[in-house]
C-alpha cells in the first residue's frame, strides 16, 4: 500500500508501451523492465525501493509483478492512471 511507504523511498512505475500484439512479434525474456531499474539505480545512485504499475490492466499488470519478483523488491498495490 502507498501508506506503507516511507517521505523518502523512491517507487518506479513500470510498463511496457505499444500494441499488445507486439509480443508475438518479439517475445519479452522477462529481464527488460529489472535491467532498466538496474540501470536507473546506477545513473541516479540510489536504490528503487519499491515497483508499481503504471496502470492496473492488461499485460501492464503482469510486468510489475515479475520484476517485483526478479528484484525482491515490494510490489505498491497502486497504479498512476486510476481507470484500468
Amino acid at each position: 500500500s502507498p501508506n506503507n511507504l516511507k517521505d523518502n523511498q523512491l517507487v518506479s512505475a513500470v510498463a511496457f508501451a505499444g500494441a499488445p500484439d507486439s509480443v508475438t512479434e518479439k517475445l519479452f525474456n522477462n529481464e527488460e523492465i529489472p535491467n532498466a531499474i538496474r540501470e536507473m539505480e546506477k545513473i541516479i545512485n540510489k536504490n528503487i525501493d519499491a515497483v508499481m504499475p503504471f496502470e492496473i490492466g492488461g499485460l501492464n499488470s503482469i510486468f510489475p509483478i515479475i520484476s517485483s519478483i526478479l528484484l525482491d523488491k515490494p510490489i505498491v498495490d497502486a497504479d498512476l492512471i486510476g481507470r484500468a
